[in-house]
C-alpha cells in the first residue's frame, strides 16, 4: 500500500510496459464458463440429471420451473447457469443420499 493505492510497487513498475489507463482501471469481474459448457459438454449431463421423472420424485421442486430454466438457457433467452449447476448438485446429492434408487 502507498496511502490507498494498492499494489503502487507493482503499477509502478507496470507503467514502463503498460498504459497508465490499463494500470489504473477500474476492477473487472470474471464469468465462469459454466454458461456455455451447459449449453455445450455439459448439455446431455444437465438434460439426464434435469429430468421431468427425478425432479417430480424429489417433492420440493417444481419441474416446470426447471424446464423453463432450461430452455431460456439452451435458447439464449437467459442465462440460469448458476440456478442449473445448483439443481444439478442437489441432485446429485438426492440421488445418493435420500432417493438411493
Amino acid at each position: 500500500l502507498h496511502g490507498m493505492v494498492k499494489k503502487y510497487l507493482l503499477k509502478k513498475v507496470a507503467e514502463k510496459y503498460f498504459p497508465k489507463k490499463f494500470i489504473y482501471r477500474n476492477k473487472m469481474g470474471f464469468s465462469s464458463p459454466m454458461v456455455i459448457w451447459l449449453r455445450n459438454d455439459l448439455k446431455n449431463f444437465m438434460l439426464h440429471l434435469l429430468n421431468k421423472r427425478d425432479i417430480e420424485r424429489t417433492g420440493i421442486i417444481n419441474p416446470d420451473t426447471v424446464n423453463k430454466y432450461v430452455n431460456e438457457h439452451l435458447e439464449r433467452k437467459h442465462n440460469h447457469d448458476m440456478k442449473l449447476w445448483s439443481l444439478m448438485m442437489f441432485m446429485i446429492w438426492h440421488k445418493l443420499y435420500i432417493d438411493k434408487s
